[in-house]
């Protein structure tokens, strides 16, 4: 929950708490290049999450074998 100061600060209404956010931020060899911490009222912020992915390999013509398998179980 957010001190004194920072309900005066953001103008919050009673009960309402404060969001903390740490972003750290890495270089392609995985090195910590930046890290920065941030807060936000939770009554007007909006969390968005989004995890980029690898598409799936394609299925081969015969179903559901992938390419080098050779049968048996999976």
């Amino acid at each position: 929950m957010p001190t004194t100061a920072e309900v005066q600060l953001w103008g919050l209404p009673d009960g309402i708490p404060l969001i903390f956010c740490r972003r750290i931020s890495v270089d392609a060899d995985e090195r910590i290049v930046e890290i920065s911490d941030a807060e936000y009222p939770a009554d007007r912020t909006e969390l968005r999450f989004v995890t980029p992915l690898k598409p799936w390999p394609k299925r081969t013509s015969s179903g559901n074998r992938r390419p080098g398998r050779q049968g048996g179980r999976p």
